[in-house]
């Protein structure tokens, strides 16, 4: 062996010895360097791939910026108002006409609660200085309706489905039906919940939902609630006296007591009050001026329609009659 070691430990052989070395030196010197033998390199790469992977990322919700801007213009569009005042308004009246047009009476409608729900990035952001502001942002506003009304059982189910089609953001979280005992008339009470994005207002109008009433049918071909009825009994019928014609009298008054008030508004166009006829379905638009009857509308109070007869003035809540305009002043 030392026979085969010795011509590298001289001369030439030294040499070449030395230079191996050095290469081998400088090789393992150049793996420890760059992290190949201890894992640095790769746990660099690792970070690498990372630091790319969030870059994409953030390209793309740039990218995406523009869409998802326009899908949050949409649903602001289908809100009800700004700010709780006006969407509680707005909703008691989208709720009452809608009631309004299914034909339910003993309609009610209110509102329960308001929620704040603030931003899911809140662990995002520090509790001090300019992130506290997004921290404490809301991203929206829920607020809860509720409506009832009394009808026969097709009134009910047309109300449900003139909601749901309706165009306004909302969600129904309940709904009730309360028969009476002979099932012809049918006590409804539906929840809903919208939402607003506080202080941003759109100006275009919300268009009502296409609602249609085909696919109720197969629904409304029988009533649920109702007894069944009782197989037809003949009638013998028994001459009846003839009575006297009675006393013609004089025509009555303009009906004021079955016009009811379904809504009063202050539009672009100035005061505006709609009122419909519970007996005959009629409904009349009024602005300031319009008579109605011997009625004339003059303002909007609130949720008061302000009318005068002569030199008299009287106010009409929502969901109430005219029935004042017939009493004479005191």
């Amino acid at each position: 062996m030392s026979e085969f070691i010795r011509p590298f430990t001289r001369g030439r052989g030294l040499i070449l010895t030395l230079i191996l070395m050095f290469i081998l030196v400088g090789v393992l010197g150049y793996f420890q360097g760059s992290g190949r033998l201890n894992g640095q390199l790769d746990a660099l790469a690792e970070k690498r791939t990372t630091y790319i992977n969030v870059m994409n990322t953030v390209r793309a919700q740039r990218e995406n910026l523009p869409e998802s801007r326009a899908r949050e213009t949409a649903l602001v569009e289908r809100t009800l108002g700004p700010d709780v005042e006006s969407v509680d308004s707005r909703i008691r009246q989208r709720l009452f006409a809608l009631a309004q047009s299914s034909g339910l009476g003993r309609i009610s409608v209110s509102t329960q609660g308001v929620t704040a729900r603030r931003t899911p990035a809140r662990s995002e952001f520090r509790r001090s200085g300019d992130e506290k502001t997004l921290r404490d942002e809301v991203d929206f506003v829920e607020l809860t309706a509720s409506l009832s009304g009394r009808g026969t059982y097709p009134q009910a189910i047309d109300l449900v489905a003139r909601i749901h089609s309706d165009g306004w953001l909302k969600r129904v979280t309940e709904t009730n039906f309360n028969p009476d005992p002979k099932g012809e008339f049918v006590d409804v009470m539906v929840r809903v919940t919208t939402i607003f994005v506080p202080d941003r207002e759109h100006e275009e109008a919300i268009v009502e939902g296409v609602y249609d009433d085909s696919r109720l049918r197969s629904i409304l071909t029988s009533n649920p609630f109702a007894l069944p009825k009782p197989p037809p009994v003949e009638v013998v019928s028994t001459p009846r006296p003839v009575t006297p014609e009675p006393a013609k009298v004089a025509p009555p008054g303009f009906p004021y007591a079955l016009w009811m008030l379904t809504g009063a508004v202050v539009g672009p166009d100035g005061p505006e009050a709609w009122v419909r006829n519970t007996r005959t379905n009629e409904r009349r638009s009024l602005s300031a001026g319009d008579r109605l009857g011997k009625a004339v509308f003059v303002d909007v109070d609130g949720e008061h329609a302000v009318f005068t007869i002569q030199s008299r003035t009287f106010r009409v809540r929502t969901g109430r009659s005219l029935e004042n305009a017939s009493k004479p002043s005191r």
